[in-house]
């Protein structure tokens, strides 16, 4: 990575992230499949158990993402407070 900090992209980043993470909570798609699964012949035994364990999976990757998400955020946070500590200190 280098010592060069581009904080522009950094933000740029972020903010695509951002943006993923609200695109996929949009209620839309969600609403559709909650219809679909209601539909006689949605699927095979086979087919459920691969349904299931998509929505389980992403259901792991959500909680995931939100630990890193705060654990993101709160590192942050220490790392600005222990610079202000040591600026504090000089």
């Amino acid at each position: 990575m280098g010592g060069k900090h581009d904080i522009p992209q950094l933000e740029r980043d972020i903010k695509a992230l951002h943006e993923a993470v609200r695109v996929l909570a949009v209620d839309d798609d969600y609403l559709e499949l909650l219809k679909v699964i209601h539909f006689p012949g949605y699927t095979t035994p086979a087919e459920f158990q691969l349904v299931i364990a998509l929505v389980k999976s992403m259901q792991v990757q959500v909680r995931e993402l939100a630990v890193l998400r705060e654990t993101l955020v709160s590192a942050s946070r220490e790392i600005i407070e222990e610079y202000e500590r040591v600026e504090a200190m000089a």
